[in-house]
């Protein structure tokens, strides 16, 4: 922010570009994205004597077509100081070669190591997913003791990726065998066939993978098949 501060000058404000799902099959975290980014904004601007931000947001429509026209349509603009990136890895690795050309530096918080390996102006502001699979298989041998799991998720690529992770992990290095591996379609509000296959296998614990919206409505489910 300080770069930005003194390339733009005190009087006027930081140009932040974001790429985000505003439509298609992710537009439902497009949108946690866009309120939450919204807030920082707000309370960075209403600091007094602090340098003003400005957001510029360009929809990607949930697909790495729409991410290329997104960051396209961002860097066009001379004014941006950095881009805000997609959190889903093959969005942004869509963006690299854009990225790389333009020497613009873009944050994600995708967990894909994959990302941050892509290009030197990439960074990644969350923890990557083999150390969230090794610090969650962690808690579940070490604190839960469990033997045995039931893995149930979104049928995305990237929660797929992770139930296998941690499936293997669980079983070569703890021995704890995952005896449900179930799934449900992307932005579903009912998870009852799922949670029926947990349930009648007795499996010591239940790990959900999903997207945010989703968690609500399966937490609500699953305390009511008891």
């Amino acid at each position: 922010m300080a770069t930005c501060y003194l390339a733009y000058g005190a009087d006027l404000p930081v140009r932040i570009g974001v790429q985000i799902p505003l439509t298609g099959e992710r537009s439902a975290v497009g949108r946690l994205m866009s309120n939450g980014l919204q807030m920082a904004v707000e309370s960075i601007n209403g600091q007094p004597g602090s340098l003003k931000v400005e957001l510029v947001l360009a929809d990607d429509a949930s697909t790495t077509d729409g991410a290329v026209k997104a960051i396209g349509d961002l860097v066009k603009d001379q004014s941006i100081a950095c881009i805000v990136g997609e959190i889903n890895s093959p969005l942004v690795l869509a963006s690299v070669p854009t990225i790389n050309a333009e020497k613009i530096p873009y944050l994600t918080a995708g967990s894909s190591p994959r990302t941050t390996a892509a290009s030197d102006w990439i960074f990644r502001v969350a923890a990557s997913d083999i150390t969230l699979t090794n610090l969650l298989a962690d808690y579940l041998a070490n604190d839960m003791h469990i033997k045995t799991l039931a893995i149930l998720h979104d049928k995305t690529g990237i929660h797929n990726q992770r139930a296998a992770m941690m499936s293997d992990l669980l079983k070569t290095r703890y021995g704890i065998s995952t005896l449900v591996d179930a799934t449900w379609a992307p932005g579903d509000q009912t998870f009852g066939s799922s949670i029926g296959e947990a349930k009648t296998t007795h499996t010591d614990a239940i790990l959900a993978l999903g997207e945010t919206p989703e968690g609500g409505p399966f937490l609500k489910e699953l305390a009511g098949a008891g």
